[in-house]
């Protein structure tokens, strides 16, 4: 499930104004790491989300 919602973030960012967003880009550039983290904080608070999101913070995506 984890793999298939960092997927889908990316694919609708990739859709809406970063089309060059990969995985790779979300754990070393800091715009779209930010855009990543916002549009999970969109997402209802499920567990696997937020898990994703302090992942994220930390360097560990």
């Amino acid at each position: 499930m984890r793999e298939k919602i960092i997927e889908i973030i990316i694919a609708a960012l990739n859709a809406q104004g970063f089309p060059d967003m990969s995985l790779e880009t979300v754990r070393s550039n800091p715009d779209h790491t930010e855009a990543f983290l916002l549009l999970l904080s969109d997402c209802r608070p499920l567990p696997v989300i937020l898990n994703i999101m302090a992942d994220t913070r930390e360097g560990r995506l």
